[in-house]
């Protein structure tokens, strides 16, 4: 995605430099050229075509929550089944709690 965004920055920079009237034969073989060039450096980027719904994002930044608050939950118990072990050798007698986290 940034190398795309780069190339429109670039492209839209100079337009913006050349003024309203860009629409010239000389601005259109700079952009022809610039196309060239970045084919010819990323000939695998050039060719793939990136097209990203905002349903399909909003599926993905979904998905990465509840991996996060999975992994958050594994990690208190964990946590908390290494202190309960802790508390168990302190005291000596073991208690009879479920390590099982509650679903």
């Amino acid at each position: 995605k940034q190398w795309y965004q780069r190339r429109v920055a670039i492209t839209a920079g100079i337009s913006r430099t050349l003024g309203p009237n860009n629409n010239t034969d000389e601005f259109d073989m700079i952009k022809e050229l610039m196309a060239e060039s970045f084919r010819a450096a990323f000939p695998t980027l050039a060719a793939e075509v990136v097209e990203t719904t905002t349903k399909q994002r909003l599926r993905e930044i979904r998905a990465a929550i509840v991996l996060q608050k999975a992994f958050r939950r594994f990690k208190n118990y964990k946590r908390n089944e290494a202190l309960e072990g802790i508390q168990q050798t302190k005291t000596g007698s073991p208690e009879s709690t479920s390590l099982h986290p509650k679903v």
